[in-house]
């Protein structure tokens, strides 16, 4: 038995085209095992891309918030000067 052990997974469609046709063949001769086992280094670089993504999430959401409350304040005002036209008038 041959057990062949691979780091990551054959993303290209004509290598694993290749390797099932090598699988084919060898069976005749000898049971062929493949073990992919995952790349620590891409699973790292997928963690921090997930990690800064979900900062830059964050980071929009505070400023959407400071936006809403930019809004909010200048609406506060506008009914303000609303009230003290309405005062000024009435005098």
């Amino acid at each position: 038995m041959i057990k062949l052990i691979a780091v990551g997974k054959l993303k290209e469609q004509y290598l694993v085209n290749m390797v099932e046709d090598y699988k084919k063949r060898i069976n005749k001769y000898h049971k062929l095992e493949i073990v992919e086992i995952n790349d620590d280094g891409k699973e790292k670089e997928k963690q921090n891309k997930n990690s800064s993504k979900s900062e830059s999430v964050e980071e929009k959401k505070r400023h959407k918030e400071a936006l809403n409350n930019t809004r909010k304040e200048q609406k506060e005002k506008q009914r303000t000067i609303k009230t003290l036209r309405k005062e000024i008038n009435e005098l």
